[in-house]
């Protein structure tokens, strides 16, 4: 009728299964996040290899036009009074001078026009299909 509090008991079975389901849980989710988290490829060793005059080329244009963007034109976005007009103007140029063919499309915001430029360049072959590229250049305060 009553139960000795001094007999032995035998292993509780289903705690220690919780506990190893909770610890496999915890070992596969850090495993998990691990794989997720951590860089695919392997990091450059060794010292890089000189830079050719036409990276040099690349490398001095692109940064003439981050200045002039971001230091002559300054914020680019609707309450600027022309800035975005400014910058139409001067990316569709410099996409004109790499030889592209550059559409505007122009559109409506809060009652002010606003465009979006298209920009074509036609490969050797026809048959490759087309890539589409798409980018932002206006910008917030």
């Amino acid at each position: 009728m009553f139960e000795s509090i001094d007999a032995p008991k035998g292993p509780n079975w289903r705690l220690r299964f919780v506990f190893a389901s909770i610890i496999l849980a915890l070992v596969l989710g850090l495993g998990w996040i691990s794989r997720m988290t951590r860089m695919p490829l392997r990091s450059y060793r060794g010292t890089l290899p000189p830079v050719s005059p036409q990276q040099l080329e690349l490398a001095n244009r692109l940064t003439a036009d981050v200045n002039y963007l971001s230091a002559t034109i300054g914020e680019r976005s609707l309450s600027g009074a022309g800035s975005l007009n400014q910058t139409v103007e001067y990316l569709s140029g410099r996409l004109r001078e790499a030889g592209y063919a550059v559409t505007e499309r122009r559109y409506s915001v809060d009652g002010q026009e606003v465009s979006n430029l298209e920009a074509s360049l036609l490969g050797r072959d026809g048959k490759s299909g087309l890539v589409v590229l798409g980018a932002h250049y206006d910008s917030v305060p």
